[in-house]
């Protein structure tokens, strides 16, 4: 009798077979039950975060149809379209700076 047809090597054989089937159902098992809950806790968190955006953006478009140039400038900002500098890049990576006059 061949030595991988004796019942007890078959027996062992299966046996570890079907604890290693087992081991690894309840691992990715375990993984799909951490994955859902860990999702269910990321959506909780998404909604969170964008009730905040909505509220901040409804805030935001409240206090820009109030903002008028007359208060910019009596908040200190001044008009700065006589003072634009654009940057260019030059030969040998070099930065230049070039106002316009």
């Amino acid at each position: 009798m061949n030595r991988f047809t004796q019942p007890r090597f078959l027996f062992w054989l299966l046996t570890y077979t079907g604890l290693a089937l087992v081991v690894a159902y309840g691992y990715f098992i375990n993984g799909s039950i951490f994955l859902l809950v860990t999702n269910e806790g990321v959506i909780k968190d998404t909604e969170a975060v964008r009730e905040e955006v909505i509220d901040l953006e409804g805030h935001y478009l409240v206090l820009s149809s109030r903002l008028t140039m007359e208060t910019a400038q009596q908040l200190g900002f001044y008009d700065a379209s006589q003072q634009t500098t654009f940057v260019n890049l030059a030969q040998n990576n070099l930065v230049v700076f070039n106002t316009p006059r």
